[in-house]
């Protein structure tokens, strides 16, 4: 949140970290040409010299609260903003995504500890693929991708399907969680015999108002909570 000089940083549970970044809120003062506005964007270590960005357990060393200018060097950061949610004394959740970007690229005037999130109109699942192996090849985890229809409104806390986050396989495991509901199950062999063991789980498509079948699971559950989900099913 800059207003003015004056600026703040919250992390996602709303916890001021300003005085962890200093150098950030001062990226902000400089690169961000509005008087009163605020944003979201995200804090990564970076290492400025080869353009890549760092893993998060040397990000984590910024939050010692002292010998703050020994850890600056130590670990330099960049601020990545990706959305607008105020600009001047005008509310910006309800207007659609292009517009938000739009006035955060009017705004920025960018730095090394300072850049507007990499951005890229997508028309196919070719070019999804393609920016988002890229995204891989560069470090990161994965990327969001963002409705741009007039709808496409700043929901805060909801992704659903206008705000996905699509992240890679590491292992064969996702690095994410996904909600899913159960819609069957069944039964185990060997010693799991008469106990539910395979579950099918479902994820909800509004276009059309069904649930639909997206997994199997069956490892990972105890004994005692497959017994309990066999009696409440």
């Amino acid at each position: 949140h800059k207003n003015g000089d004056n600026v703040m940083l919250f992390s996602r549970r709303l916890l001021d970290i300003s005085e962890q970044y200093p150098d950030v809120c001062q990226a902000v003062r400089e690169s961000i040409m509005a008087e009163n506005v605020i944003f979201e964007g995200e804090v990564v270590a970076m290492d400025h010299v080869y353009e890549k960005m760092l893993p998060f357990q040397v990000l984590s060393q910024r939050r010692r609260k002292y010998d703050i200018e020994e850890i600056l060097k130590e670990v330099p950061v960049c601020l990545f903003v990706f959305d607008l949610l105020k600009f001047g004394n005008e509310s910006y959740v309800d207007k659609s995504f292009p517009e938000r970007r739009k006035k955060l690229e009017e705004i920025i005037e960018e730095r090394d500890e300072l850049r507007l999130v990499n951005s890229e109109l997508i028309n196919s699942t070719e070019e999804l693929l393609e920016f988002f192996n890229k995204a891989g090849e560069e470090g990161n985890e994965g990327i969001m991708a963002k409705s741009i229809k007039e709808d496409s409104i700043y929901q805060a806390g909801n992704r659903g399907y206008k705000w996905l986050k699509l992240k890679s396989l590491e292992g064969g495991k996702l690095k994410d969680t996904v909600d899913v509901v159960l819609i069957g199950a069944f039964y185990g062999k060997g010693r799991r015999t008469g106990v539910l063991g395979t579950y099918i789980g479902a994820v909800y498509d509004p276009e059309t108002d069904k649930f639909v079948a997206f997994t199997r699971f069956f490892s990972g559950l105890t004994d005692e909570l497959s017994e309990s989900l066999t009696n409440d099913m």
